[in-house]
């Protein structure tokens, strides 16, 4: 799918997150993101369809020429920790403080989960005016070149500036709720530690049930990193 707007096109990824409760961020912005210019002197390639490699958003022949403007890629707020060398680095400094080894760190005060699950926004230049009705080799030479003519020359040019979003399903995320799921556990954690702390001979499997381990032990009383 593919909006008209930048604003459009983050307000849709908005509405998904907040229907199945889960968030995005940023991972990648290309520079000016959003706004290329296709009159900035440079040589911007003119594309008919999409290389065959290209999953996200890929773009099939509809004889509408394009110029590829940047792309936003958005990690799930479970996904992978960019920043972990950094975390263990600074951590490291602090003396005292924790008794764990290294490889320990990532367990002890994050919510990442190295969940795979991206959103990506990819911002497309057509050219609608120059749509070719036949897919001919001699057609897509003509056309293209005529189109780097107008570029290079800053001529009076019609475009249209689309905004392709590309969002998981909710079968990509992975080791951590979401939606009425994700609520329900939210509720089970906080009355499990509120018990706990009330009466810390119990032990917190008596009130988890669930068979993944990792999540628990990842989540039970730090649910307010989890759930953020």
């Amino acid at each position: 799918m593919f909006f008209q707007s930048l604003d459009s096109a983050l307000e849709r990824i908005r509405e998904h997150e907040n229907e199945h409760t889960l968030r995005f961020s940023i991972y990648k912005k290309d520079k000016l993101f959003g706004n290329t210019d296709i009159f900035n002197g440079k040589h911007h390639k003119i594309w008919w369809a999409d290389r065959t490699d290209i999953k996200v958003c890929s773009l099939p022949f509809d004889g509408i020429p394009f110029i590829i403007g940047s792309k936003l890629v958005m990690d799930c707020a479970h996904g992978k920790d960019r920043k972990l060398k950094r975390k263990i680095k600074e951590k490291s400094k602090i003396q005292g403080e924790h008794d764990f080894k290294k490889h320990h760190f990532y367990n002890q005060d994050t919510r990442k989960m190295d969940c795979p699950a991206q959103a990506v926004i990819r911002e497309i230049i057509k050219f609608p005016d120059h749509k070719i009705m036949t897919d001919k080799p001699n057609q897509r030479r003509k056309i293209s070149k005529t189109l780097q003519d107008q570029l290079n020359k800053k001529s009076t040019l019609a475009f249209e500036r689309r905004f392709y979003v590309d969002i998981p399903s909710i079968s990509a995320h992975t080791g951590h709720y979401v939606g009425k799921l994700k609520f329900y556990f939210m509720m089970l954690v906080y009355r499990t530690e509120t018990i706990r702390i009330q009466s810390p001979h119990l032990h917190t499997s008596f009130f988890t049930t669930s068979d993944d381990t990792k999540i628990r032990e990842q989540t039970i009383s730090k649910y307010r990193l989890y759930v953020a």
